[in-house]
């Protein structure tokens, strides 16, 4: 490992022999890391929980952590959440449990929501799950106004982030996210996607991978881009095999607890600073 080598091992069979180990284990764990003192033991729990959760036997997980890409003087203290549907609730709940977890920094979960929504013509207006999970649970609720139109309308209609937040985080919200609204946040803005980025970027990627017969699947957690859906730098990315027999609600709900497990890992790494420094590859 060194020029003394030799004199180390004479002098720290301990030192030498904990190194030794370390490399070993990176070997075995298949990790791809460059991480900074106290970080490896956050990738390993990274892989024991998404083997915990797994209904199937997973392939070995790809997981990137890296060195910080800027200095980050803030922590993700006060989360705002932007998500609709069933697949975001595992981790909106996720995070709304890290508020009480004293080793996390997570203080505060605000939800911004899409309108309440009509489930059939004659029907009365409903709040999609997110915003009945966010009113049971007493977490201030942000409403996307009722005239935004399509994915691209919150940045035309001058929409303006609610102030004094940290991190923004995004799954599954169907609106593409206006610069000024990732500026806004200390911490910037991550998404969890379900799928193997930069595959299947844009809507329905879980549809699409099963009705395209694929045999891997997984979850990518990135940095939210500001002028493209889907395209930003990676945080962690994890892959998962995909069963032939495997329909869109059954794999739908499973990356959503596989998502959720993702997002916990990353905002903990937040936590202690570490950002990405991995780009996507061209599609």
């Amino acid at each position: 490992f060194c020029m003394y080598c030799m004199y180390c091992t004479t002098l720290y069979p301990v030192l030498y022999s904990i190194i030794v180990l370390y490399f070993v284990l990176v070997c075995l764990c298949e990790v791809k890391a460059v991480t900074h003192p106290g970080c490896y033991c956050l990738d390993r729990l990274v892989m024991k929980a998404l083997a915990a959760i797994s209904r199937r036997r997973p392939r070995p997980a790809r997981a990137v952590f890296t060195l910080p890409s800027r200095h980050i003087q803030h922590t993700s203290g006060r989360v705002l959440f932007f998500g609709s549907d069933d697949f975001a609730l595992p981790s909106l709940e996720k995070l709304h449990d890290l508020v009480d977890d004293a080793n996390s920094s997570v203080s505060h979960v605000g939800v911004v929501v899409p309108p309440d929504q009509r489930r059939s013509k004659n029907a009365r207006p409903t709040p999609v799950p997110v915003k009945a999970f966010a009113h049971e649970h007493g977490l201030r609720v942000y409403e996307v106004p009722a005239n935004v139109d399509g994915p691209m309308g919150l940045a035309k209609s001058g929409w303006r982030c609610p102030e004094d937040y940290d991190l923004g985080v995004v799954v599954s919200f169907g609106y593409f996210i206006p610069a000024d609204t990732i500026d806004a946040l200390a911490c910037g803005a991550i998404n969890v996607h379900p799928s193997l980025l930069p595959a299947y970027r844009g809507a329905a990627p879980i549809a699409w991978s099963v009705l395209r017969g694929d045999h891997k699947t997984g979850v990518s957690v990135i940095e939210v881009h500001p002028r493209a859906f889907d395209a930003g730098d990676m945080l962690l990315q994890v892959e998962d095999e995909l069963l032939e027999d495997t329909t869109e609600p059954e794999l739908r709900a499973h990356l959503a607890e596989v998502g959720s497990e993702c997002l916990v890992a990353v905002v903990r790494n937040l936590d202690v600073g570490m950002r990405p420094q991995v780009k996507q590859s061209a599609v």
